[in-house]
């Protein structure tokens, strides 16, 4: 995203050889996700908008007026199946992001009611309800937390992400 509109954007990457495998590999920017098109405040946002919507996906508000078309609704379903897989390790990245960003202050004065996901989530049936019930938490305390701390999403998303193990980076796969 640049400038709240939705950009294609070629990424060039320094390239350095791994000694111990004799391969060559790249650093990956913070919020460059591997096999995925758009970047994670994008994933995020789509997430966000359908989890705390209340409508179905293919219905669901957009958040940034780009990001109504692309990407779509079946491709938000399958980002939604691959983030309730790390759900328990986002929210914690996340929520340590969150926690960082907050000190000295105590991190309760952001959430001062607590998170309880909508009644709407609740109530719908869904495949995982616990896993989904943390992903919910945990973009909750990512915008709740971006929008309290006075720091774009994208910064405290590129935070949580450097807490990720190697292994949560690439997706589900």
């Amino acid at each position: 995203m640049i400038g709240g509109h939705l950009t294609s954007v070629w990424l060039l990457k320094q390239r350095w050889l791994d000694a111990s495998t004799g391969r060559t590999c790249h650093s990956r920017p913070p919020d460059d996700v591997p096999w995925l098109h758009f970047c994670t405040l994008v994933i995020a946002l789509k997430l966000w908008s359908w989890l705390d919507g209340g409508r179905g996906v293919a219905s669901a508000p957009s958040v940034v007026e780009d990001v109504d078309d692309r990407p779509c609704p079946r491709t938000v379903q399958r980002w939604l199946l691959r983030a309730q897989r790390y759900a328990m390790e986002i929210q914690q990245a996340i929520r340590l992001a969150v926690i960082e960003r907050s000190e000295p202050r105590p991190v309760e004065t952001l959430f001062p009611g607590g998170l309880s996901p909508p009644d709407h989530l609740v109530r719908r049936r869904w495949r995982d309800p616990p896993a989904l019930d943390k992903l919910w938490r945990a973009l909750a305390l990512l915008m709740s937390g971006a929008r309290g701390l006075c720091v774009p999403a994208a910064v405290l998303l590129a935070e949580a992400r450097g807490r990720w193990d190697e292994t949560l980076v690439k997706a589900g796969r």
